[in-house]
């Protein structure tokens, strides 16, 4: 399956983009990277 992503989240350093990333990785409806 080739599927674009819905959206992508961008950040800077120190902006809580790795506890957003956590806390959506939690959510079973939501697939994420092993990147971030």
């Amino acid at each position: 399956m080739n599927q674009k992503p819905d959206f992508i989240i961008i950040g800077a350093m120190k902006c809580a983009t790795s506890t957003l990333h956590e806390q959506l990785a939690l959510q079973s409806g939501i697939f994420m990277s092993e990147l971030k």
